[in-house]
């Protein structure tokens, strides 16, 4: 059912997009951290009050504007799952949607007074990627829908389809070397690049960075090391440097390779996992590989939501709890989220 919608919306979507060429990433400077504690530099403020963000033009009129650059990304405690807001002034994006057998994502916007969305990003049609985008399409207002080109026999990607289908939004699967202007955005694409499997849903998703002023941050989904590799070594390997990083595969030891972290040097990392999950993320040498390149390393399931804001101040990191991220036990990897 995609690939005919895909068809008939592409045409508007590539109309509403504004595709723009690349440019320089500032550094956007970060105090390196130090171990098991807030960063030297950063603001790790646990118990926060996170309803107030940037980029609501409600809140904006409400109080003092926000200065012009401030990004502020906002990982959700989705459980064992994905879904990240993005913001600034001019900005809202979402990227992935929770899981399937959960209902809190409408909930989690709701109290960031969160009414409309410029960009839904799926990074691929896994179940704890794509869970909620139904419910999130149906009440919210939605500019436009990223997808992978990947196909999915599930009915949570059945009923992502007809929510699709039923809406009226802008349609796109991005892909390697495309730069898109979303508000003051610059999202540039890096995956799927020409080498990805179509099939594998994990090596055909999205890998995205957002840039805003200073500040930027890294998707890649669930990409694995063969994936990182070609990223790496690919003409775009440029856009892999990223101040912020979510770690790849909720931390899974198959992906976050010693070559993807050395390109990324991000100075945060947050990992997005359910506290004590099945699979044990996040991975042993995934959590050491991060501590020693030096990056602070927080987690959804350790810390609840975590919000990096970068602002004309500098970075800052809230927390919903205090906590620390410790490695699960790693076993054999499982296909994740599937649902019937």
């Amino acid at each position: 059912m995609l690939r005919p919608l895909a068809a008939a919306l592409l045409v508007v979507a590539l109309a509403a997009c504004d595709p723009a060429g690349s440019a320089a990433v500032g550094s956007g400077e970060v105090p390196a951290p130090a171990a098991s504690a807030a960063p030297s530099g950063l603001t790790d403020d646990a118990q926060t009050d996170e309803g107030e963000k940037p980029g609501d033009a409600e809140a904006d009129d409400a109080g003092e504007a926000e200065p012009a650059g401030a990004l502020e990304v906002a990982f959700l405690d989705v459980g064992q799952g994905d879904a990240t807001l993005v913001r600034t002034d001019e900005a809202t994006l979402l990227v992935d949607t929770g899981r399937h057998d959960r209902s809190d994502l409408p909930g989690l916007l709701d109290e960031r007074e969160v009414t409309a969305i410029d960009v839904v990003a799926v990074t691929h049609p896994h179940a704890d990627h794509l869970g909620q985008f139904a419910t999130v399409l149906e009440g919210l207002d939605v500019d436009e829908v990223w997808f992978s080109p990947a196909d999915h026999d599930t009915l949570t990607f059945e009923r992502a389809l007809d929510a699709l289908e039923a809406a009226d939004v802008a349609y796109a699967e991005p892909s390697a070397g495309e730069v898109y202007d979303v508000g003051d955005v610059v999202v540039e694409v890096l995956g799927p690049d020409a080498g990805a499997d179509p099939g594998d849903l994990h090596d055909s998703g999205l890998v995205l960075r957002a840039r805003a002023g200073a500040a930027s941050v890294l998707f890649t989904g669930d990409v694995e090391e063969a994936t990182e590799r070609r990223l790496v070594d690919g003409p775009h390997a440029a856009w892999l440097d990223a101040d912020l990083y979510q770690v790849g595969h909720h931390g899974s030891a198959t992906s976050t390779s010693p070559e993807l972290l050395a390109a990324v040097d991000p100075e945060v990392a947050v990992a997005s996992y359910g506290l004590s999950n099945a699979y044990h993320h996040p991975h042993a040498e995934v959590v050491e590989r991060l501590e020693a390149a030096g990056v602070a390393l927080y987690g959804t399931g350790a810390h609840g939501t975590v919000t990096v804001r970068h602002d004309a101040d500098g970075w800052s990191v809230a927390t919903e709890r205090d906590g620390e991220v410790r490695p699960g036990e790693q076993e054999d990897e499982q296909e994740d989220g599937d649902d019937a």
